[in-house]
């Protein structure tokens, strides 16, 4: 036998050498009496929490490999807090009972893992009353894995990669979808609470409150990469928008075991945790994933979210149809194991509200956690170091991090209209009050700046607050199909949106036209919000209430239209994101300024604006 100096490794969790008889006890129902073994040499890993390597053994006439992982708690860094060490080794626990309790259901339903050979879990000081810390420094958890051969790590990954790793992702949880004994044992084994090891109740309210004082380094480093998204309102307030809706986020993804749509999740499922198969890059083969530390009940997209942000590069999630893509496929692939109704109730809208949950949870993680030298250089620093491959591209990759940051701040924007301080927001009737006068001329020079668009030309007079006033007087309704709509948020005035009932010929942007019906359309003149609630999702929630309200006024609305300036880049991305598309230009549509006209389906609008309402 040929052994390194592997300080401990080769010893049991009671300190005794591994010898051939004592593998063959822990082995005796995989493959009979061991004659030999060795440690493989270059295997060994060392690891914050646990020590690792392959061994070579001989069962008879088979020689085959088996990976070792060990975990003591003595060994554990000295300085941890009691509740850090019991957290880290509740969590090996929790691996130890996934593989002997619940791997073989899962691979009895066709799961690929890792085959557990041996699983020694010596941790019972931490259900003893009280969790003294002396209690927690003793014994740990040792495992015998079957040796993941043809399969590679990787990290980051391409496109390819990570389709391959999604589709074993949805695997694993299209296996426990839903199946009530299955997660029931899940809740009282595994972790109390669910899955996922940056959750909140894992990771507490204190270390949150480190992303406001981290997040401000990070704007200052990458505001010359990236001025327009480091001083963007929106995303200067993402540690506020982030502990304001965390404890209301972290409740919609805590999962029930009668839970609709519940399941086992990963919990960790990064780069270093997913073997793929050599055949990964061109799309063959199934990927496994490995390291159940974090295992629990939750919901699927929790690993989804996490797995693009921590394992994927940022071309692999622009390249083709993008990051939405890659989130259907991976929803295309859990529905092809699910049962008709389970399948069909996993809609995309529900998938799409759970993607931005789980993205958002994870961002309070990330920004608690930006490494406080957080720069460009410290980044690709981090991407050559000896642990990289550990490491999340977000923490390693600038252009990754910014990109993650403008993702999380349109995931909020949506998030906050459903969330309970949504609820706080109204739209109503303009009813001339002094408040609403006064933000009018407030907005002022904003709207003009609306209006000229880039090109800065000077408008005519009549546009401006005296045209907003002209056709805000509540009096207008009573002789023209005209309703004036005021945001109210926490009481107080916060922007407009001016509509009106019109009809037409034909469709906004179609030649041909009708004798005998005529299709009516709501026009869209304007929608202001004050400047400090700018990038906040305020906007999106006006227009879409002043859309149904007009839709419960009048009935037969098909069409939304509007005009927008044709220089006005970021209005014209607003009404493309909401589906708006153009369907023709308007020269001079005010003098010296051209205009696209845009135009929605309703239907579809209609539906979108019931599920925001549900949500």
């Amino acid at each position: 036998m040929s052994v390194s100096a592997d300080s401990g490794l080769l010893n049991d969790l009671y300190g005794h050498p591994l010898t051939c008889d004592s593998l063959s006890t822990l082995l005796d129902e995989a493959g009979g009496s061991v004659s030999a073994f060795e440690l493989v040499p270059g295997s060994e890993r060392r690891w914050p929490q646990s020590h690792s390597a392959k061994l070579r053994v001989c069962q008879g006439d088979i020689a085959r490999t088996i990976f070792l992982k060990k975990v003591e708690a003595a060994g554990a860094t000295s300085d941890k807090p009691p509740a850090t060490l019991r957290r880290d080794m509740l969590s090996n626990r929790c691996e130890a009972r996934f593989y002997r309790e619940f791997a073989p259901v899962l691979r009895a339903r066709g799961v690929h893992l890792i085959e557990a050979l041996a699983v020694v879990e010596q941790l019972s000081e931490l259900d003893l009353a009280g969790g003294k810390r002396d209690g927690q420094r003793g014994g740990g958890v040792l495992l015998l894995l079957e040796s993941a051969e043809g399969f590679d790590q990787a990290s980051p990954l391409t496109r390819a990669q990570a389709q391959c790793a999604l589709a074993g992702l949805a695997q694993l949880h299209a296996a426990a979808w839903e199946d009530r004994a299955l997660l029931r044992q899940a809740a009282i084994r595994l972790h109390e609470g669910g899955g996922t090891w940056w959750a909140l109740r894992q990771r507490g309210t204190e270390e949150m409150t480190r992303m406001h004082t981290i997040w401000p380094r990070f704007l200052s480093a990458f505001a010359e990469m990236a001025p327009e998204v480091t001083s963007r309102p929106s995303i200067t307030s993402l540690p506020e928008r982030l502990a304001r809706l965390a404890p209301w986020i972290a409740t919609e993804l805590t999962a029930a075991v009668e839970a609709p749509f519940a399941t086992m999740v990963h919990g960790d499922p990064k780069a270093a945790n997913i073997f793929l198969p050599r055949r990964a890059g061109d799309g063959g083969g199934t990927a496994v994933p490995v390291d159940f530390q974090w295992v629990g009940l939750g919901f699927g997209m929790s690993d989804v979210a996490y797995h693009l942000s921590h394992a994927v590069l940022p071309d692999a999630l622009e390249a083709g149809g993008g990051e939405a893509e890659l989130v259907a496929g991976y929803c295309a692939a859990l529905r092809s194991r699910l049962p008709t109704a389970a399948a069909a109730a996993y809609t995309d809208e529900v998938a799409t509200y759970h993607y931005r949950l789980a993205l958002a949870d994870y961002a309070r993680l990330v920004l608690s956690r930006f490494v406080t030298d957080a720069a460009p250089a410290a980044f690709a620093a981090n991407d050559t170091g000896p642990r990289a491959a550990n490491v999340g591209v977000i923490y390693r990759n600038s252009h990754a991090a910014v990109r993650f940051v403008e993702r999380v701040d349109e995931a909020l924007s949506h998030l906050e209209l459903g969330s309970p301080s949504a609820l706080r927001c109204a739209v109503r009737d303009f009813e001339g009050a002094a408040s609403e006068w006064a933000l009018i001329n407030k907005l002022d020079e904003q709207m003009c700046e609306d209006l000229r668009g880039e090109s800065k030309k000077p408008l005519p007079p009549t546009y401006g607050a005296n045209w907003f006033w002209a056709h805000c007087d509540p009096m207008r309704r009573t002789y023209c199909n005209w309703r004036t709509l005021t945001l109210e948020v926490a009481g107080a005035p916060a922007g407009f949106c001016l509509v009106s009932r019109g009809a037409a010929a034909a469709p906004a942007g179609s030649r041909k036209r009708s004798r005998k019906q005529r299709i009516a359309f709501l026009e869209l003149f304007w929608i202001a919000v004050a400047p400090a609630l700018r990038g906040q999702g305020y906007g999106e929630m006006l227009m879409r209430r002043s859309i149904e309200t007009a839709r419960d006024l009048w009935d037969d609305l098909q069409e939304v239209r509007l005009h927008v300036m044709a220089d006005n880049a970021s209005a014209i991305c607003f009404y493309e994101r909401a589906g708006f598309v153009q369907v023709a230009l308007k020269k001079d549509y005010l003098p010296g300024h051209d205009a696209l006209r845009m135009a929605l389906q309703l239907p579809p609008l209609v539906l979108q604006v019931a599920e925001v309402k549900h949500l």
